[in-house]
């Protein structure tokens, strides 16, 4: 299946109800501020989610924020919240539809890539990211990603 099957998908502004609190956390650097501080603006019960699921990301929210004002423009604020979940769209689709999203490109790899070099066996898997200097989402520490995890046998 092509990597953009996930545009198979239909998502919405409502659908970032969905996103888990690791995933909020994705926000900064990532969705387009001045779209997502419209989004904000014309959905407050989205903002206040966001802020439940992921406090760290106040100081973000508050800034775009502050540097974008709300739109009275109905067909603006739907363009700008098409845009924010379409740009997010591997995010929401992992919530949303699961199946769509486990078809994607990047799960094709053959697992025998790992294990022609090395045994797994009784082995646990981290998968553990780094972010890049300057970017607004602190809280990506490797630290608290690995309180986030779950040990899955392999």
């Amino acid at each position: 299946m092509s990597t953009n099957s996930l545009e198979s998908v239909n998502i919405f502004a409502e659908d970032l109800f969905l996103l888990e609190s690791f995933q909020v956390g994705y926000l900064p650097g990532y969705a387009p501020e001045r779209e997502l501080a419209v989004v904000l603006w014309a959905y407050p019960s989205i903002k206040r989610f966001f802020l439940q699921k992921c406090p760290s990301v106040s100081v973000f929210l508050k800034m775009i924020m502050s540097q974008h004002q709300a739109e009275g423009n109905q067909s603006e604020i739907q363009a700008c919240a098409e845009k924010v979940v379409h740009t997010i769209s591997d995010l929401v689709g992992y919530n949303k539809a699961p199946e769509v999203y486990d078809e994607q490109d990047f799960h094709n790899w053959d697992f025998r890539e790992i294990t022609n070099v090395t045994s797994l066996k009784n082995k646990m898997i981290l998968d553990v990211g780094l972010e890049q200097e300057g970017s607004h989402s602190k809280q990506h520490s490797t630290l608290n990603m690995l309180s986030q995890l779950s040990p899955l046998p392999v």
